[in-house]
């Protein structure tokens, strides 16, 4: 509020006119004799009016120091000029406080023109002067703020502000620390060195002072008498503040956006004394500057680290990083990039990302750019020339960035081989179960040999994608090759008369190959047909006129000799690969089981044959059939991980299917042969049947269990064996048919007998349901070879049970 004083002169400005001296009391209760000047009385208060001469009368010693000079200087101009007097200047009143006063004066002329009488006013313009003060220190602390001045600067000069609005004030602001208990002095210019260090070593707390207990409650504490304040009761924090002369302590907390304590902002005094509106005015109008200037510096900080990180990651980044602008010129580019181009960075600023498409995908590059103006992003794939003209696929991602597009490219060449690969494996593995899993539902309908034979040919010619495939034989009697079979496509071939080998059957001794094959009983492999030198002319000559350029010769194998061979030819085609040599040894040894049941029935042993075929193909059922089905479960797997992305996890499941196909594989070779189980070589049935379950449900769904009560007695190899063929049979079942989620194996043992349990919580199935009844045919001839019980309960939507009965009495349950 303005103070407005009117006052009348005593006197006139003239060396030798007369002083009339006035003794006054003014607000501070002093007296002052002063030489001629305006004086008034409102409200009680006495005050000089400040328009005589200093001479040597004491009333200028109630001006600030700072503002005299310049008062009196305007005084003087005033009174030898005649013109109008008025000067801002700081007054001292009766409690040593200064305030701000505008003094103007008026001259009186007589009709000469001399000045014989002055007027003026004094109005109290000190709230509008500290206004005006505190409004041009907060613009100059936003423009600091703004241009990025030092936190420190900033916040001292904030502290000198709000001392200059309020005579007596020393200001401070702490930072919370780190460790979030102690705080750290960041500004406070006039405040003692050893006070900033006190502060600095109180941790925090309900009773820390004024600055400690603020922060710690997140809210204003005000401390008129540091004294005798409660929250002031630590004695070296008290005793220091009272030696360096504070007595009065106003602190609040500066909170973020987000109302968490960054800090706090203190104002101390030499007197004990409480804030007015106006000083709860300056603290609020200070920590909220101090927020201000904190979270911008905090926020500047945080950029400019995020910017040095994100120039680390993209220098360090293993793909091309580019940025171009609208018209697709590249204006920047790391050192990734620079690699994949195959170009110097200063050569690639300016040109055009297009130059990087091959002509037929050119016309993708305008719909694509089309789309990036609108504000769009993209991720596609696409072939990337190289400047030495290398083609690679790459995969691309492209985004806006205000105005300008940034693209990470990313060379999948790799990626892309892998993939290839791992469906080239997939492809042969699926190849590999569909053929075993046909030739063993051939042989369950028992059809000719012959017809038997023919297909095997025909499905090895159409997975291995051949020309041809011939099936010969080895008379060993007359050392002779004997023609057996032909496929051509998915038809049967009869044998061609211009042959060499149909022509002359003991030919084939020039072949180098095939006695190579012969005698090691290994596959023999041709790249080439015209530059092999194996071959013997006639021979290549033939094959040659029929198209043939490349091909496989495959041993078919009885009891680990030689008994012929298959051949499979080839026109132009990429190299053989591993995986389609094994899947044809597998099918050549499948082709062999059709020839030891022709030689069977040759011989005239029908009850022997019977007998054999139906444990032959038992056997394949327990166990290709079963073992198979685990394989489907991997490869299943590995279209998961594909089409996830997960290669690694791909690989892995691809790598246990190919195992379990290969012990297949050596299943029906040990069958062929009439040998016991691998599995039974290395562990007791029980451990045997858990890897087994262990191997063939890994990568799928299911959940297995297994438990063993009692101690696992010594048992014959043929009840070990068909005790794990019966656990094959039920947990292939259960893959096949159950829609199980759990699958459990219980093996109970005691001094009367032995029981095996396998249950599921699939969809279980009625008697009067059809079923594979092969699987439960030859559970139960298993379990009456041992003389035991077998015991199936199932039914719809309940799961199914499936329990084998055991004597170990020696006697019969049957």
């Amino acid at each position: 509020m303005e103070l407005r004083i009117t006052s009348l002169t005593v006197g006139a400005p003239s060396e030798n006119f007369a002083w009339s001296s006035i003794l006054f009391r003014q607000w501070h209760g002093r007296r002052y004799r002063v030489a001629p000047m305006i004086t008034a009385v409102t409200a009680g208060w006495n005050i000089p009016m400040a328009l005589g001469t200093e001479l040597d009368y004491g009333w200028l010693d109630a001006f600030h120091p700072e503002d005299r000079a310049a008062h009196l200087a305007k005084w003087r101009a005033a009174t030898e000029t005649g013109e109008l007097f008025e000067s801002v200047a700081r007054i001292r009143g009766g409690d040593g406080e200064y305030r701000w006063f505008l003094t103007q004066g008026v001259p009186l002329r007589d009709e000469s023109g001399k000045i014989v009488r002055w007027y003026g006013t004094n109005v109290d313009i000190d709230e509008r002067k500290r206004a005006q003060s505190l409004l041009e220190g907060e613009k100059n602390l936003l423009e600091m703020i703004a241009t990025g001045v030092a936190l420190k600067e900033i916040l001292n000069a904030l502290c000198l502000t709000i001392e200059s609005c309020r005579n007596g004030t020393l200001a401070s602001i702490l930072l919370l620390n780190r460790d979030g208990i102690h705080l750290n002095s960041v500004a406070g210019p006039n405040l003692p060195e050893g006070w900033t260090k006190q502060l600095e070593q109180l941790p925090i707390g309900p009773c820390a002072g004024s600055c400690g207990t603020a922060a710690y409650r997140a809210s204003r504490v005000i401390v008129s008498d540091i004294a005798t304040d409660p929250l002031w009761d630590v004695p070296e924090h008290r005793a220091s503040a009272l030696r360096h002369g504070l007595r009065a302590s106003w602190s609040s907390p500066i909170l973020s956006s987000k109302g968490k304590v960054l800090g706090t902002f203190c104002m101390y005094y030499r007197a004990p004394r409480s804030p007015d509106s106006h000083d709860m005015g300056l603290i609020e109008t200070a920590t909220h500057l101090a927020r201000v200037a904190i979270e911008r510096d905090r926020a500047e900080v945080a950029l400019r680290n995020s910017e040095e990180k994100y120039r680390d990651l993209i220098t360090a980044s293993p793909d091309a990083i580019c940025v171009t602008d609208e018209d697709s010129k590249i204006v920047l580019v790391n050192p990734a990039g620079v690699e994949l181009f195959g170009r110097p960075e200063e050569e690639l600023i300016g040109t055009l990302m297009t130059e990087t498409y091959v002509p037929e995908e050119f016309h993708l590059a305008e719909g694509r750019i089309a789309k990036l103006k609108t504000g769009g992003a993209l991720r596609y794939e696409r072939k990337f020339v190289r400047r030495n003209g290398d083609v690679i696929p790459v995969e691309v991602s492209v985004s806006s960035l205000r105005g300008r597009f940034q693209a990470i490219i990313r060379d999948i060449s790799q990626r892309k081989r892998a993939e290839e690969a791992l469906r080239a494996s997939e492809q042969v593995a699926r190849g590999q179960v569909e053929a075993l899993t046909y030739s063993l539902d051939v042989l369950a309908t028992a059809p000719a040999p012959d017809k038997f034979l023919g297909q095997m040919l025909s499905t090895i010619g159409r997975l291995l994608d051949a020309q041809s495939v011939v099936f010969w034989l080895l008379d060993e009697a007359n050392e002779s090759l004997v023609f057996r079979a032909a496929a051509q496509g998915s038809n049967f071939t009869a044998g061609d008369p211009k042959h060499p080998y149909i022509k002359d059957p003991l030919a084939w001794k020039e072949d180098k190959a095939l006695r190579e094959t012969i005698l090691t009983g290994a596959p023999f492999i041709c790249e080439d047909l015209e530059t092999d030198p194996r071959f013997p002319d006639k021979l290549r000559e033939y094959l040659l006129s029929k198209g043939i350029k490349k091909g496989l010769n495959i041993p078919t194998l009885v009891g680990g000799r030689v008994k012929g061979f298959i051949g499979i030819r080839h026109g132009a085609r990429p190299p053989y690969r591993p995986e389609e040599i094994e899947l044809a040894q597998a099918l050549a040894h499948q082709a062999m089981l059709a020839i030891q049941m022709t030689d069977l029935a040759e011989q005239g042993r029908r009850a022997a044959i019977l007998g054999e075929r139906n444990r032959m193909a038992r056997d394949i059922h327990d166990t290709l059939a079963q073992g198979f089905t685990g394989v489907i479960v991997q490869l299943e797997a590995v279209a998961d991980a594909i089409s996830s992305g997960d290669h690694k996890e791909a690989e892995n499941y691809l790598r246990r299917a190919s195992d379990l196909a290969r012990q297949s594989l050596n299943e029906a070779r040990r069958s062929v042969h009439a040998l016991r189980p691998e599995a039974l070589r290395r562990a007791n049935f029980w451990d045997a049947l858990k890897d087994i379950i262990k191997n063939t449900t890994a990568g799928s769904p299911i959940c297995t269990k297994t438990r063993l009560r009692g101690k696992l007695p010594e048992l014959p190899h043929e009840w070990q064996e068909n005790l794990m063929h019966i656990g094959q049979e039920a947990l292939t079942n259960t893959l096949k048919y159950a829609h199980a989620d759990n699958f459990e194996t219980q093996l109970i043992c005691n001094a009367k007998e032995l029981r095996l349990e396998f249950q599921d919580d699939g969809d279980g199935f009625t008697a009067k349901e059809a079923h594979d009844g092969f699987g439960l045919a030859g559970m139960r001839e298993r379990v009456e070879e041992m003389g035991g019980r077998l015991k199936v309960m199932s039914a719809r939507g309940k799961g199914t049970k499936v329990a084998v009965v055991l004597p170990l009495n020696g006697e019969s349950m049957s």
